[in-house]
Parts: structure tokens; sequence; C-alpha cells
């Protein structure tokens, strides 16, 4: 499969969820995806290292526990962290003034 490219609907297969999250992943840049005559589409290589980026060590030392799923304070970090200084997400819309 090295160099393949996927559609939406064979990750979704592949990942087993819905094809309207996957197309939600890919449209907000979760997952690496890009369009080709208005469909969208994966490299199936892009796919995998996404996919290993956001796997998470299990000898990571998080706190006093050992790998794991993060707790809820650690993703109510993880969310503020990428979320605007005023703790809501950017949608990207500007107002003229």
């Amino acid at each position: 499969m090295n160099g393949e490219v996927l559609t939406l609907r064979v990750v979704a297969e592949v990942l087993k969820l819905a094809g309207k999250t996957v197309y939600s992943m890919a449209k907000r840049g979760v997952i690496p995806a890009f369009k080709v005559r208005g469909e969208w589409r994966i490299q199936h290589p892009d796919l995998t290292a996404s996919i290993e980026a956001r796997k998470h060590p299990r000898t990571q030392t998080t706190g006093d526990r050992e790998g794991g799923p993060p707790s809820k304070e650690e993703e109510t970090a993880e969310r503020s962290s990428r979320a605007g200084s005023d703790g809501r997400r950017d949608s990207g819309n500007v107002r003229a003034r």
C-alpha cells in the first residue's frame, strides 16, 4: 500500500468510523487529506504517520500514572492549549469594522 491514495470511504472502513466523522476530520485538518477535483483523498503513508504521531507511548509517565489514556485534566489542558487566548476556538471568521 505504499503511496496508495485512499478515499474517505476507505479510510472510514479502515478506522472503523462513520464516513461523516472522517469527512469532518479531513475538513478540520485532523487527518492529512487533500482534494482532487472536489473529492477528499489521503495518501496511505500520511495516514499511517498521522496515526503513529497520535499514539501515546505506553512508557510515558503522566503524573502518578504510567501510560494509558489521558485524564480529564490532561484532555482539558490539551484543548485549552489549542484554543484561543480567551478559551474559545478561533472560527476563522473575521468581521470587518
